[in-house]
Formats: structure tokens, C-alpha cells, sequence
């Protein structure tokens, strides 16, 4: 099972994100031991921008609680969250966007009504 990498709120990357978006869809692994890809969109400027997100072992999980950063995991990815991307190297080229995840925050608000 993919567990989170986070040590501790010190190895957070606090540049801007590559990616924000909105959970759309996880994909597990076949043997169901964890997350394998999280497909994720944005609707900035009502253009839908969509992007392919691989979870490695060392990708780091936070959860943004208020404005305070709490190290998370994988099992805590819902869809619907929003979320924040920040990859080891985006594939250059390639759509929908694709890339490894180094970090990924999520929120713990939604836009979307249930």
C-alpha cells in the first residue's frame, strides 16, 4: 500500500502549485493496495484543464485544515476534493497532462453540492 511520505510540515514545498483542480476520478491498483493514478480537472477561465496524476511511493499527502498543514495519506483522497499538484516533472506534450505527484495538498472544502 502507497503511505505517505511526510516526515514532518518542514518538507512541504511551499512554492506555488503545478496543478490545482478537483478530484474527478482514482484509480487503484489492481490489487487494490492504493492509489494508482488520480485523474483531477480545472475550470479556471470556463476552460476545463485535465490532468493525470501518478502516486509513487515517495509522493508527500498534506491536508490544509483552515490555513495549518496537517501530513496526510492517500486513504483520505476523496473525490470531489480539491486538491494541489506539485510534480517531480510534468510530462512535456502530453493531454491530458500527466505526471509523477512530489506533493499533493488537499483541501477540506469542496465547491460541489452533494
Amino acid at each position: 500500500m502507497i503511505t505517505s511520505g511526510c516526515k514532518a510540515d518542514s518538507n512541504r514545498i511551499t512554492t506555488p502549485a503545478d496543478f490545482t483542480g478537483y478530484v474527478t476520478h482514482i484509480k487503484l491498483h489492481q490489487n487494490r493496495s492504493g492509489i494508482h493514478t488520480i485523474s483531477a480537472e480545472s475550470h479556471a477561465d470556463k476552460l476545463v484543464h485535465r490532468c493525470l496524476i501518478k502516486v509513487t511511493n515517495n509522493t508527500m499527502f498534506f491536508k490544509l485544515e483552515g490555513e495549518t498543514y496537517h501530513p496526510s495519506g492517500p486513504d483520505k483522497l476523496k473525490l470531489k476534493d480539491q486538491i494541489q499538484v506539485w510534480f517531480f516533472k510534468p510530462a512535456k506534450n502530453s493531454i491530458p497532462d500527466y505526471g509523477k505527484a512530489k506533493q499533493i495538498v488537499i483541501s477540506t472544502f469542496t465547491n460541489f453540492e452533494e
